[in-house]
């Protein structure tokens, strides 16, 4: 005699269900995991002289990856000793709003606009301390002690899975996954971005904390510099993982709930209270059935990937 097993996919049933219960599905987005980049294009920052001001900088941000909010300025974590910040009073705590008239975001953006303006003359910083704001004249210095590593690039494995470095000019898309919607786009790797939805991009920082700051599916638009000097625009639509069902229910008929990452779920089928026709649960590796429930008490049951001890 012969059996025949059964199988049906609770995932696939779930999702044939939520067509019918849309306002009852509840889902979350897949945590997706970006595939290594690519080996990286060999492209330069540049030999121009360096300037220094003398901090270390952070961003001002607040908020997860999925409800990503930014304040304006960098603000200073150190203050070397004899730097021209040092000189002119920076301490830590502190929040440079702009520099030169023009507003800064992160520290990327501080540095490339501080080598735009140059050692020749005094740069004015607007500088927040508390609940008040100074105009502070600072007199740059050219490095003399820069180190031997450089950064590469900054990566972006959410919204446009990219990577990006800070040039003079824009911000080069050194390299991008198969996929990325920037590929998609007809944006190649090696192209110049120059602005993002209007706005002049400083530094590879500012791009990817702007991406990030935009939902998913997004549409932006970035300006690439053309051979000719020309700037053309290019409408891109944000990556968006897939969404996993965490939930649907239809009172009395259907229940079902997962945890996020998928690993528990449970399903319930004709949940009378003291009746009930089927259940499903797993728990990681562990998948538990019951069959015609009545007062709590299981007529047929059974589980499987459940680990067991033996002599």
């Amino acid at each position: 005699m012969s059996t025949r097993r059964i199988r049906i996919r609770v995932p696939v049933l779930s999702g044939l269900l939520c067509l019918g219960l849309l306002g009852a599905c509840r889902s979350v987005y897949e945590t997706p995991v970006p595939e290594p980049l690519p080996e990286m294009l060999e492209w330069s920052s540049g030999n121009q002289p360096a300037v220094q001001l003398g901090v270390q900088g952070e961003e001002v941000s607040s908020g997860s990856l999925d409800a990503l909010s930014f304040e304006e300025g960098v603000r200073v974590a150190r203050v070397a000793d004899a730097s021209p910040a040092s000189r002119a009073g920076l301490r830590p705590g502190d929040v440079i709003l702009a520099a030169g008239g023009t507003p800064v975001g992160d520290p990327g953006a501080l540095d490339a606009l501080l080598a735009r303006l140059g050692a020749a003359q005094p740069v004015l910083l607007q500088v927040r301390r508390g609940d008040a704001v100074f105009e502070v004249p600072v007199e740059l210095t050219l490095a003399t002690d820069i180190p031997a590593a450089r950064l590469a690039y900054v990566v972006d494995p959410v919204r446009t899975r990219a990577g990006y470095l800070g040039v003079p000019g824009g911000v080069r898309l050194v390299t991008a996954v198969d996929g990325s919607p920037l590929l998609e786009a007809d944006i190649p790797v090696g192209s110049l971005l120059v602005t993002l939805d209007g706005e002049d991009l400083l530094s590879e920082r500012q791009l990817v904390r702007s991406l990030l700051a935009r939902p998913p599916g997004a549409e932006v638009r970035l300006g690439v510099r053309q051979p000719d000097g020309s700037v053309a625009e290019h409408e891109v639509e944000l990556f968006e993982p897939p969404r996993r069902v965490t939930g649907f229910d239809l009172p009395l008929l259907v229940d079902y709930t997962a945890s996020p990452d998928g690993n528990k779920k449970k399903l319930s089928i004709l949940d009378l209270w003291i009746f009930e026709l089927v259940q499903y649960e797993r728990d990681g590796p562990e998948r538990r059935w019951a069959l015609f429930e009545l007062f709590g008490y299981e007529i047929i049951s059974w589980s499987t990937g459940v680990g067991e001890l033996g002599s």
